[in-house]
């Protein structure tokens, strides 16, 4: 202890100083080791997780690659369908066309057959007419010769007793 006393307060420090660096470098050092070895535990770690999500990825990839596989063949199933369906469609909307065009065609016919018929039923009404008028003058001169035939008759009639009258005075002796 002795020895300690002589020593200058300076060179203790020194010690002291120097002790604190020795020490500071071997928790750096330790800092270091750990560090490294937290460094290679997650890098560990992190390639432990990365195969884990791959195989994870891989797992779940594979149904839906099939699915989506499925789905793209199921949707090629359905743009042939509605191919065909939109052809069935034009195909329908010619018919509609054509259909419509028959239409139009008899239409015109009927309206040209409806128009003769008005022009027959006016020349049928305007003969009727006529020979109603016609009729009635028949019918007047009908009429006029019964009133004659029945005025001759009473001629004949009486006619025909003179000449009775005048045979019977003829045969008489």
């Amino acid at each position: 202890m002795s020895e300690n006393n002589n020593i200058d307060p300076k060179e203790d420090q020194t010690q002291t100083l120097n002790r604190m660096n020795n020490q500071l470098q071997s928790l750096d050092l330790r800092v270091t080791t750990v560090e490294n070895t937290l460094e290679a535990q997650a890098k560990t770690t992190n390639r432990n997780l990365l195969e884990a999500f791959a195989e994870i990825l891989r797992t779940a990839l594979e149904p839906i690659n099939a699915a989506i596989t499925e789905l793209q063949i199921g949707q090629a199933e359905l743009k042939a369908e509605v191919n065909g369906l939109r052809a069935e469609v034009n195909e329908l909307r010619t018919e509609v066309n054509e259909l419509r065009t028959e239409v139009n065609e008899l239409r015109t016919e009927v309206n040209g057959v409806k128009a003769e018929l008005a022009d027959f039923r006016s020349e049928m009404r305007a003969e009727i007419k006529d020979m109603k008028m016609r009729f009635r003058v028949v019918d007047r001169r009908f009429e006029k010769f019964m009133k004659d035939m029945d005025e001759e008759e009473v001629v004949v009639d009486d006619l025909e007793n003179r000449v009775i009258k005048l045979e019977s005075i003829v045969k008489q002796p």
